[in-house]
């Protein structure tokens, strides 16, 4: 809730000194003609895409991080927490912020509090001062993608939206993607610290340019909901928790992921039930009303759970088991990434001329396939074998972000968008963690399995058991060769049965989606608008 305040707190101090910082502003303020509608979006993709790249930027750089703070393996992943949870709490809030204070206003703060505390993060001396940091961190910089994205809506009518959302999801899908390979470059050549400072003269030179360049969006006196707030604070909060920490505390046998998870699902029906019956709550539950939108919401998080839980284990393994330097693990992941944003480019052409349910289904099938072929991968192959795969789902994804933002806000009303983009993002933010919860169980659960499977092998009637002692010089079995074994051969193997085990389960989940997709109604082309996707 310390978030909360930073942002909204009480109504007299607030307001002044925002308006006397933006009252330059609107004095010249630069009307959206049709040239600096594209200049806006450049400005406001640079913020999101800044905040994207965060969430995946730090993990590459945790090791050494570890040392320079005197931080112990499980202590320093609460880097990573921290932000999860602070920035799924604000992002179903975008709407309630915006119609407080103005888009346009929260978008200028919102830049410059992500910098400051980017800023202070690479400043860390201890692991206190950068949880702290990290936490506003996610508390500023959540914000960023669903205004740039609500700033987008409003901006362009409905036969310019494709492009520019084209170059939105360049940034949102491309991002996690570069993330890593970033990371990896930074920390190596320049320092953890880094990559928390690169973030501070794209901060400060987007919030310039959006002082400069953005329409005035007038702030409101809406009703702030306080209780609704420490409902959906501890309901999102505790949830992002059970997901960030489930596996590593062995989930529902430890006590404090069952206190978490039941403080979840009862602040959850408290807020649900609040929000069925106050017209001010938090969240406009009406905006789910809208069956596009709704089913958007729901395809968007299953897609980023399968999307960044095979995404998040795949550098991982490069690593572990093919023995690829960071930098290099990262470079591998590249052509995820340029088939991404090709087909991004493409699908705003696409949706002129084809059903958009018709490319998402395309997408989410291409992307299963992609997927499917990593269950073939073993510890022999070479990292050409990556090429396809990763040229597959990067081209479904790429395929898949334009299609499904203009069915999902094809009928909603515009008044709801600056809500409306705060909660599509929560659910993609959401589909993330859980995407990387459930894969790293899968993970760990298998390799237990897997390795018991093998092991059970590893006797004296077993002819190739014997085959390999004889490779070993080894007449007898003898510790130091069960170690070896156990080591170098069953335990990458494992590792490996279970990595392929997790690819099969989630290419069959992501054809699951098929049905929902044909659930939309499709595009309806109107008098004037030359996007015909019926």
């Amino acid at each position: 809730m310390h978030g909360v305040h930073v942002v909204g707190g009480s109504n007299p101090p607030v307001p002044t000194i925002s308006n006397r910082a933006f009252m330059s502003i609107s004095s010249s303020q630069i009307q959206p003609t049709h040239d600096h509608r594209w200049l806006i979006v450049c400005i406001v993709v640079m913020l999101a895409v800044v905040e994207v790249l965060d969430m995946t930027i730090v993990s590459v750089a945790l090791q050494n991080m570890k040392g320079a703070l005197a931080a112990a393996p499980d202590q320093i992943t609460w880097t990573i927490t921290v932000y999860g949870v602070s920035a799924a709490i604000v992002m179903p809030m975008t709407g309630l912020l915006s119609a407080r204070f103005g888009r346009k206003r929260l978008l200028i703060l919102s830049a410059y509090g992500f910098t400051a505390s980017s800023f202070l993060c690479g400043l860390s001396t201890s692991l206190a001062q950068i949880v702290l940091f990290r936490a506003l961190q996610g508390l500023f910089g959540a914000l960023l993608p669903s205004l740039a994205q609500a700033t987008i809506v409003h901006t362009f009518d409905k036969k310019e939206l494709p492009k520019a959302m084209a170059i939105y999801g360049v940034g949102m899908m491309v991002g996690p993607i570069l993330g890593p390979v970033l990371g990896g470059v930074i920390t190596d050549h320049m320092g953890w610290r880094f990559i928390f400072y690169v973030n501070v003269p794209i901060g400060v030179i987007g919030a310039l340019l959006a002082a400069k360049f953005l329409p005035a969006t007038p702030g409101g006196e809406r009703k702030i909901d306080y209780n609704g707030l420490v409902l959906l604070a501890l309901s999102v909060g505790a949830l992002q928790f059970v997901l960030d920490k489930g596996n590593e505390l062995n989930w529902f046998s430890s006590n404090v992921i069952l206190g978490a998870s039941a403080l979840s699902l009862v602040s959850f029906i408290a807020f649900f039930y609040k929000g069925c019956i106050d017209p001010d709550h938090v969240v406009n539950f009406r905006i789910f009303r809208d069956k596009n939108f709704t089913i958007g919401c729901v395809v968007m998080f299953f897609y980023c759970v399968i999307f960044l839980g095979t995404l998040s284990w795949l550098p991982l393994m490069l690593e572990l088991f093919y023995n690829f330097p960071t930098e290099t693990a990262g470079l591998a992941l590249m052509p995820r990434g340029l088939a991404c944003l090709v087909f991004i480019v493409l699908s705003a052409r696409l949706v002129k001329h084809v059903d958009s349910r018709y490319l998402i289904i395309a997408a989410i099938v291409i992307f299963a396939y992609g997927t499917h072929l990593i269950t073939g991968f073993n510890l022999q192959q070479g990292e050409e074998a990556l090429l396809w795969p990763n040229l597959l789902q990067g081209a479904a994804t790429g395929l898949f972000f334009v299609p499904l933002n203009g069915l999902a806000y094809q009928s909603l009303d515009k008044k709801y968008f600056n809500e409306a983009s705060g909660l599509f993002n929560f659910f993609r933010s959401m589909g993330s963690s859980v995407g990387v919860a459930i894969f790293t169980t899968v993970m760990s659960t298998q390799v237990q399995v897997s390795w018991h499977d093998l092991i059970m092998h590893v006797n004296p009637f077993n002819p190739s058991y014997n085959s390999w002692l004889q490779y070993m010089h080894q007449l007898v079995p003898d510790p130091i060769a069960l170690g070896v074994l156990g080591e170098n051969v069953i335990n990458s193997q494992a590792y490996m049965i279970a990595f392929i085990d997790g690819n099969y389960l989630f290419s069959f989940f992501m054809l699951l989606l098929i049905p929902f997709v044909l659930w939309m109604s499709p595009r309806v082309a109107k008098e004037g608008d030359e996007m015909i996707l019926e």
